[in-house]
């Protein structure tokens, strides 16, 4: 990488302690603007020498972008699923190949890290700490001239069935998702390069979570040469730029094993609890308002009560596991906190219910299989589903 600009963005952040805040966000704001005018001008370049002039302007309704997008989703599977298969027998580790994934407990997978007794004091509220500083502006698709709430959910959808092929970590699913809103909480990006920011931050996260992660022609394969390595590895500088290097946060998922691996709920709950999770990375709006450890509680809550074991939760285990800040208005009575919380329990609630006429399917498809228990198809409560500890 022979960049001035990633040069001179390096050298920033190898100093920043020595600048005020003020002069790094200018400095940081500069950078970002310089490489993403890079990555503008690469992709026009490279877009208008294959012949796709109206590509590079940026101008497309919302049918055509949609259009673009499912294209490469439904590209023929039989292809896909035969060059997946070449690409899984080549990463399958030694631990895969001698044991049966069925016959491991959900919760085996889990960070041993957490596990350690000594430390277990201090790793929850470290974590519950570390997610306050990388939550996504929740509103950042008011500021997108060029995107909106339904190609994100289209391009969520894609994601997770290109993840759910290459047998890609569920926790490096949702970094992936985070990394996209926070990238897009401090830039507004155009159509053409909204794809190539996920399938760039899916590869930066799956080198960061994954034993052994796809290699760069996969992600260009699963796109169908829409972007080359080269366009993907300017993308991945830009977010790399626009993050300032934290790729290492905390995520629903995270908080969902964590909690699941302090109670003994059984394999049904856990999948319910980690399918409404998924489905909370569809949409905008509530979910990006909300911590991902309160999303990964209040998956939790529901799906015990949709399977009437919620009384096996203790009480003391949802008061330590609440986020201190969140719950102020609170005061630490859980009953209170359980009905400020009433909103994201009924939203994951109206998901479960009203999932089968989502248009994008990828998610309840995958929890319908036996692999998951069906929870997709397991009967949700009222919409106005009320929780409480009495």
């Amino acid at each position: 990488m022979n960049n001035p600009h990633f040069k001179f963005m390096m050298k920033h952040f190898l100093t920043r302690t020595e600048k005020s805040h003020d002069e790094s966000d200018k400095i940081l704001d500069e950078n970002i603007e310089a490489v993403k005018k890079e990555l503008d001008s690469f992709l026009i370049d490279s877009l208008e020498k294959d012949g796709h002039s109206n590509f590079s302007t940026g101008v497309f309704s919302d049918k055509e972008n949609e259009s673009m997008m499912v294209d490469i989703i439904d590209d023929d599977e039989t292809e896909i699923d035969q060059h997946v298969e070449k690409f899984n027998d080549k990463s399958t580790s030694l631990i895969d190949s001698v044991l049966d994934k069925s016959e491991i407990s959900f919760f085996q997978y889990h960070s041993p890290l957490d596990r350690l007794e000594e430390y277990a004091d201090s790793i929850l509220p470290y974590m519950l700490e570390k997610e306050r500083r990388f939550m996504p502006d929740p509103f950042y698709m008011t500021n997108q001239a060029n995107i909106n709430s339904k190609m994100r959910s289209i391009l969520v959808d894609w994601l997770v069935d290109v993840a759910d092929e290459y047998n890609i970590k569920d926790e490096t699913l949702f970094l992936t998702v985070n990394y996209i809103d926070r990238f897009l909480s401090k830039v507004s990006i155009s159509r053409q390069e909204f794809q190539l920011l996920g399938t760039a931050a899916l590869f930066v996260a799956s080198k960061y979570e994954e034993i052994y992660p796809p290699e760069i022609g996969e992600f260009v394969y699963i796109t169908d040469d829409s972007f080359t390595k080269q366009q993907i590895l300017q993308m991945e500088k830009l977010i790399f730029t626009v993050l300032e290097f934290d790729v290492s946060v905390p995520t629903s998922n995270y908080f969902l094993e964590k909690y699941l691996s302090d109670l003994s709920l059984g394999k049904e709950v856990y999948c319910l609890s980690k399918y409404l999770c998924f489905l909370s990375m569809l949409e905008c709006q509530p979910f990006l308002k909300f911590y991902p450890s309160e999303i990964a509680l209040c998956s939790i809550l529901l799906a015990a009560k949709s399977l009437n074991v919620f009384e096996e939760i203790p009480t003391e285990f949802i008061r330590n596991t609440l986020n201190y800040e969140r719950s102020l208005d609170s005061n630490g009575d859980i009953d209170q906190f359980l009905a400020d919380r009433n909103i994201l329990i009924e939203e994951l609630n109206k998901l479960h219910l009203f999932a089968k006429e989502h248009p994008q399917q990828v998610i309840q498809r995958k929890y319908s299989s036996s692999k998951y228990y069906k929870v997709a198809g397991i009967g949700a409560g009222s919409s106005e589903i009320s929780i409480s500890t009495k």
